[in-house]
């Protein structure tokens, strides 16, 4: 059987998704590993090294940034062409993406220009005769639903997290196709002016996610001294991302930390947010309301910090801490920045003054930038990236 695996990136840094994927693929039988880039030998290298037998590489500026149309055009390209490791055309069985944005972007563009059947979000698959079978979860992770498609190939996204990554073997290699673009660039309609970039790994795909709840603003001993709990938990959270940049590991919030302005929509985990399967999420604040229990359940160790000993997050937590998050916290982060000597850049602090200005604004520190919206709220609820002649294609 042939495997098609796309390597999702963002400017040639891996998702580590991708590895998951490839580790999947290869129970599968041959496995070719899309990659579509600019400079992309480090990725084709590592794709190798993760499982990978080929690769099909489109190695252009035109594809330098992402962008749905030239992505996904090239990877219907590759489809369409298939390859053995003589050289030889063949179809593939099945196409495997990562369940990142970029991931379900290509998959449902490539399902309607190919013309194949797509399903999403698999935690299981399997094949039996011509059809594809996946599990999924739904209804906020209560139930698992099988699908099946009968097309083949079929187009499938993996959640990230739910298989194990491969050990990387260094030094392994495979065969190496190179194809031209599918679009020129004139044919491209869109063109990117700038990111917002991140210094945080995503949350689909970290490792380490720390997460504060409401409780980010129930400081008593401030809150009695007339400093008003939205500004508590801005800065509580001023301090979780410092300890996130010390442990190199992801920000999450509940959706009462969103909704009192405590944080944003793009890190809300939960029912209404993001799904997320870390290794270890630490919970500051954070009651264990159902609807966040939803975006974090399957986490591999769940570590709860909360002043209520009848908080439900500790019914489903390994490690629990009844404790006032506001005096663990700034113990845990001065500790954390020891033990790693990582130092991180110093911010001026805020007047009070400037953070309750407006019911409306924008605050922004030398490393994070991200609005804050206080009463009367107003949600930002948008999240956190012609065929030319074969003549001019080779092998490598």
């Amino acid at each position: 059987m042939n495997v098609l695996v796309y390597v999702d990136h963002f400017r040639g840094n891996p998702i580590p998704a991708s590895w998951e994927v490839i580790g999947l693929a290869r129970q599968f039988g041959h496995v070719a590993a899309a990659i579509i880039g600019y400079q992309t030998e480090a990725l084709t290298r590592a794709a190798f090294e993760y499982g990978a037998d080929e690769a099909l590489v489109i190695d252009d500026k035109t594809v330098d940034e992402y962008r749905p149309e030239p992505y996904a055009s090239a990877f219907v390209k590759m489809v369409r062409k298939g390859a053995l490791p003589d050289g030889t055309a063949k179809k593939f069985d099945l196409l495997l993406l990562p369940n990142t944005t970029r991931g379900r972007d290509i998959a449902a563009i490539s399902a309607v220009d190919l013309n194949l059947g797509a399903l999403v979000d698999a935690i299981a698959i399997s094949i039996e005769g011509n059809e594809t079978i996946i599990t999924r979860p739904a209804y906020s992770d209560k139930v698992l639903i099988k699908e099946i498609c009968t097309t083949r190939p079929a187009i499938v996204t993996v959640r990230p997290r739910a298989f194990p990554r491969p050990q990387p073997q260094a030094g392994r290699q495979g065969t190496v196709r190179q194809i031209r673009p599918a679009m020129k660039k004139s044919e491209i309609p869109t063109s990117p002016d700038g990111y917002a970039l991140e210094r945080m790994p995503d949350l689909g795909s970290a490792a380490l996610i720390v997460a504060g709840g409401y409780g980010m603003g129930n400081d008593a001993e401030r809150i009695q001294a007339g400093v008003a709990e939205n500004i508590i938990g801005r800065e509580g959270f001023y301090l979780l991302y410092d300890l996130a940049e010390v442990l190199g590991c992801a920000v999450g919030a509940s959706r009462k930390a969103v909704e009192a302005g405590f944080s944003v929509y793009s890190i809300q985990i939960g029912q209404t947010g993001r799904v997320v399967s870390p290794q270890v999420y630490l919970a500051f604040g954070i009651s264990g309301a159902v609807q966040h229990l939803a975006g974090m359940k399957t986490s591999k160790t769940i570590i709860a910090i909360n002043a209520d000993p009848n908080a439900p997050i500790f019914k489903v937590a390994r490690y629990g801490v009844v404790a006032d998050l506001h005096k663990i916290l700034p113990v845990l982060y001065r500790q954390a920045k020891e033990r790693t000597g990582r130092r991180i850049e110093e911010r001026s602090a805020l007047s009070l003054a400037e953070m309750d200005a407006n019911a409306r604004r924008t605050i922004r520190t030398p490393r994070y930038n991200y609005e804050i919206v206080d009463t009367p709220r107003e949600y930002n609820w948008e999240e956190d990236d012609p065929e030319e002649s074969d003549a001019a294609e080779k092998s490598a």
